[in-house]
C-alpha cells in the first residue's frame, strides 16, 4: 500500500506539471496577441505533422472517436497514464476535438459547471490525453461524486470560456454544480478557496473530512510554474 500511494503521488505530480506544458505546447508554433490570460490566435505556422493528424481526425466517425477515447492502453494497473510519453495536443486538435464533443456523449460520466463563469464541461472518468481533448478529466481513477476529494483537471487554453481557462475569475462562495450522468443526481459545492500555487504542490490533492471538489489547471498557457486550483465543500 505504501508502495502504490508513493507511486500515486509522484504520477499526480507529473500530471499536475503537464497540465501547462500541454497548454504551453498548444500555442507554440503561433504568432499571438495576448491580453492578461486572454490569447487571440492571429496566425498559424503549423507543422505539416500536426496537420496530418488534423486531417485524420477530421475523417473520424463517432464510433472512431468514441473507440479512441476508450483506449486504456497507456493506463497503468492503478488507472495512471505514463504522463511523461504523452504527446502534447496542438490548439487545433483540442478545437476540433472540442467542435465534437457531442460524439462522446455516450462516455461522459458527468458535468461540471459553475454559472458565475458560464462553465458547462463534460467529464470523463481518468485521465489520457485523447479524453482531455475532449473534457475535464478525473485525476484519480476511483473518484466518486460526493465522496472524498472528487479532482478534475483540464486545459487552460488561453481563450476565455474554453475548458478551465477561466477558472482564475471565480470567487469564494461561487457555486459548482457536479452531475452524475448515470444516476441522474446533481452534488452542489460551494468554493470555498481560489488559489495561485507551484506546481510542486500537490497538498490539494489530499484526501479530506469532507467531500470537497478540486478544479485544477495551468495560470497561464507560457508559464508553466502555477497552478489555479479551486476547491469547493458539498453543500447538498
Amino acid at each position: 500500500m505504501k508502495k502504490f500511494l508513493k507511486t500515486k503521488k509522484g504520477k499526480v505530480l507529473t500530471l499536475i506539471a503537464l497540465i501547462s506544458i500541454f497548454a504551453v505546447s498548444s500555442f507554440l508554433g503561433y504568432q499571438t496577441l495576448t491580453d492578461s490570460n486572454n490569447v487571440q490566435v492571429t496566425e498559424e505556422t503549423v507543422s505539416s505533422e500536426a496537420v496530418e493528424v488534423l486531417k485524420t481526425r477530421k475523417d473520424m466517425n463517432t464510433d472512431e472517436r468514441i473507440q479512441l477515447a476508450n483506449d486504456v492502453s497507456e493506463l497503468d494497473e492503478n488507472g495512471f497514464a505514463d504522463y511523461e510519453a504523452m504527446n502534447r495536443p496542438t490548439l487545433e486538435e483540442i478545437e476540433e476535438a472540442q467542435a465534437h464533443v457531442d460524439d462522446l456523449n455516450a462516455i461522459y460520466v458527468g458535468t461540471v459547471e459553475i454559472p458565475s463563469i458560464n462553465l458547462d464541461l463534460n467529464i470523463l472518468e481518468g485521465t489520457t490525453y485523447e479524453r482531455m481533448l475532449y473534457a475535464a478529466t478525473t485525476i484519480f481513477p476511483d473518484s466518486v461524486m460526493g465522496k472524498g476529494n472528487y479532482a478534475l483537471a483540464s486545459h487552460n487554453m488561453g481563450q476565455e470560456g474554453l475548458m478551465f481557462t477561466s477558472l482564475y475569475k471565480v470567487n469564494e462562495g461561487d457555486d459548482i454544480y457536479l452531475k452524475n450522468n448515470e444516476s441522474g443526481k446533481t452534488f452542489h459545492y460551494q468554493t470555498t478557496s481560489v488559489k495561485i500555487v507551484n506546481y510542486k504542490d500537490t497538498s490539494c490533492l489530499e484526501d479530506q473530512d469532507e467531500a470537497v471538489v478540486t478544479l485544477i489547471t495551468c495560470e497561464n498557457i507560457y508559464d508553466t510554474t502555477n497552478r489555479v486550483v479551486v476547491q469547493g465543500s458539498l453543500v447538498d
